[in-house]
């Protein structure tokens, strides 16, 4: 602690200096006040840590569908001008009504309805009251749509109807944020984005309130146990009071409550300290090899918590790793793929960007649904049929004689089997 006051006396004195030169825009936009009298964020005991053991995959290991799944259902949205989707960033569902969220092509956030049809989109894209450069990460609260903007550094909040509320700026440059509740948001910060700001700087993890203010800081970036690197989605919500977050440097799953208190859940142990099916660092080649006194740390796509089980995704380019993890009876199941049941196809997993329920909801265009389910004379969504006959009375066969590749992107709910 004494580290970090330390920390805000030499910021403070940097401000007095900085003011007078080329950044005193950036001082006035991030005011040093709001990062006064932080405190650390809580950290539960390292003792409740449940040690997950990965196994090493050194070869294409498919599962069968049926293995983790009881039933699936697919939804194609709607296909039109104003609903056409890129890249899907991560799905929510909330009172029968979907949200999509596309960080990176369309730079939007839109609504359809659980059959699909298109709804409307939330925001857009502008500098004006309600609009935003970067939907990052969005949060569905009590009191509205809470949509963290990572380029204008903005919380903007939407009621459910789709209408602006009102706007606040954290108080400092973040790469992704979610709420832990109604007033309280959490965010993962990154160096470049808060270089003149070394108190920020030097932490992983910062909570703000609605109002701007920044309240605590956790995982430092420095030496010791706490050191933090980010996973490629750092947060998901479990429920309106806890969210998950990964922690690439330590292989760690971390709970973190609506107060900010910080639980080091699950750590991810390895079979083999190489693992190629892995994105790792390489100690001698890789510009990273001094992130990791190992020299290696595991990049985490997708962290997900659907009821009992969590799914992480650790797939790196052609190399597919897929873990699922009962927190009930300490189950683990890898693969690098779904496999069905009976023809023996093996095929890549969908990609999961979210939860419903029990389900755990994937994605993929069309155009690759029908490359790799209908191709050869061969229909594989029959194959589907035969072993789960359920797609809420419509069978995927005429489900697929609708999809054309131009088609919007398709969401699979996978109902998660009690394993």
């Amino acid at each position: 602690m004494k580290c970090f006051i330390d920390c805000v006396v030499v910021a403070l004195i940097c401000t007095s200096c900085i003011q007078s030169g080329k950044r005193e825009d950036a001082i006035k936009f991030y005011s040093y006040e709001q990062v006064d009298g932080i405190t650390s964020m809580k950290v539960d005991s390292l003792q409740s840590v449940t040690q997950i053991n990965v196994p090493t995959i050194t070869k294409d290991m498919p599962i069968s569908t049926s293995e983790l799944f009881d039933s699936v259902f697919a939804v194609k949205l709607e296909t039109s001008d104003n609903s056409i989707i890129g890249e899907i960033s991560c799905v929510k569902v909330k009172n029968d009504t979907i949200y999509v969220l596309d960080r990176y092509s369309m730079r939007c956030l839109r609504r359809f309805r659980m059959d699909g049809t298109y709804i409307d989109d939330i925001g857009k894209n502008g500098t004006g009251p309600g609009e935003y450069l970067e939907p990052t990460s969005f949060s569905l609260t009590n009191k509205g749509i809470l949509l963290y903007d990572q380029s204008l550094h903005l919380n903007i909040l939407y009621d459910y109807q789709g209408n602006y509320i009102e706007t606040n700026r954290a108080p400092f440059g973040f790469m992704y944020g979610v709420a832990l509740s109604d007033s309280l948001s959490i965010y993962y910060l990154t160096n470049n984005r808060n270089y003149h700001l070394p108190p920020i700087h030097e932490h992983t993890l910062w909570t703000a309130n609605t109002e701007g203010k920044a309240l605590q800081c956790g995982l430092r970036r420095g030496d010791g146990i706490m050191k933090s690197y980010c996973s490629l989605r750092p947060f998901y919500e479990i429920n309106d009071t806890l969210c998950i977050f990964t922690d690439s440097y330590n292989d760690t799953l971390y709970y973190i409550n609506s107060k900010g208190i910080i639980t080091p859940s699950f750590k991810l142990e390895f079979d083999s300290p190489r693992d190629n099916a892995i994105w790792r660092v390489d100690n001698e080649l890789s510009p990273y090899k001094d992130l990791s006194p190992k020299g290696e740390y595991t990049i985490v796509n997708e962290c997900l918590q659907c009821g009992d089980y969590i799914y992480v995704d650790m797939t790196s380019y052609r190399k597919g790793y897929h873990l699922f993890y009962s927190t009930k009876t300490h189950n683990t199941k890898v693969c690098t793929r779904l496999e069905h049941d009976e023809s023996n196809c093996a095929y890549d997993l969908i990609k999961m960007r979210g939860v419903y329920n029990d389900f755990i909801v994937g994605e993929m265009p069309a155009f690759y649904i029908l490359s790799r389910y209908n191709f050869n004379g061969t229909n594989y969504w029959q194959e589907w049929d035969k072993e789960f006959n359920s797609n809420k009375g419509k069978e995927f066969t005429e489900f697929c004689k609708n999809l054309s590749p131009e088609d919007n992107h398709v969401l699979v709910f996978f109902h998660m089997k009690k394993w």
